[in-house]
C-alpha cells in the first residue's frame, strides 16, 4: 500500500511519541491526535470513507484510536462492521487500545439520527473477544480483541476500551 506524502508528513512530525488516532472526529479534533473523517471539515487532518480499507497508514503504526459516535454510523451488512473492526485491529500496535463511544442500541440519542444504523450493546464487544465468557466470539472470529474496560447505559451512551490481542490458534478451538 502506498502511504501518501500528507500521512508520511503527519506520521513523520510525530517521531518519537505515541500516534494517537481520531476516527471520524467531526470539527471537534482533539490536540495530539491525527485526526481522520469521512468529511472535509475545518481541522480534519486526513479525509477518507471510513468504511473504504486499508486507511493510509502501515501496519501497526498507531498506539490509541479512539472513536466517539462512529461505530452506529458503520454499515453492517456483509460484515461490514466487523471489516471496520479488522481495520482498527490492523492500524493498532499489539496491546494498543481502542476507545469507543457510542449510543446504546434502541436509546433515545441512538434512535434520534437518522444515519445510525448499526445498535450496539455491552454484548456486541463478546463476540470480539476470544477469551470473553460469552463464546460469542466463535461465531464469527474476528481479529482477536480484549475488553479492558465497559459501560453501558441502556437510556444513553456506552463506552468500551479494546486492547489488540495478538492472534493465537487456540481461539480456533473455541
Amino acid at each position: 500500500m502506498k502511504i501518501p506524502k500528507k500521512v508520511e508528513h503527519l506520521l513523520k512530525s510525530k517521531e518519537g511519541e505515541a500516534i494517537k488516532l481520531d476516527v471520524g472526529c467531526g470539527q471537534d479534533k482533539q490536540p495530539g491526535f491525527i485526526s481522520i473523517d469521512w468529511r472535509d471539515l475545518k481541522g480534519v487532518d486526513i479525509v477518507h470513507d471510513l468504511e473504504q480499507y486499508p486507511y493510509p497508514f502501515e501496519n501497526g503504526t498507531i498506539s490509541f484510536i479512539k472513536a466517539v459516535h462512529v461505530v452506529e454510523k458503520i454499515n453492517p451488512l456483509d460484515k461490514g462492521f466487523i471489516k471496520f473492526m479488522d481495520e482498527m485491529w490492523r492500524l493498532l500496535e499489539f496491546g494498543g487500545q481502542f476507545l469507543i463511544s457510542t449510543y446504546y442500541a434502541g436509546s433515545p440519542g441512538y434512535w434520534g439520527d437518522p444515519c445510525n444504523v448499526n445498535g450496539c450493546t455491552q454484548h456486541t464487544w463478546c463476540y470480539f473477544d476470544p477469551l470473553s465468557d460469552t463464546k460469542l466470539y466463535k461465531v464469527y472470529k474476528p481479529l482477536p480483541w480484549k475488553i479492558e474496560k465497559s459501560y453501558a447505559n441502556p437510556d444513553g451512551l456506552m463506552e468500551v476500551l479494546l486492547s489488540k490481542r495478538r492472534p493465537d490458534i487456540s481461539y480456533d478451538k473455541i
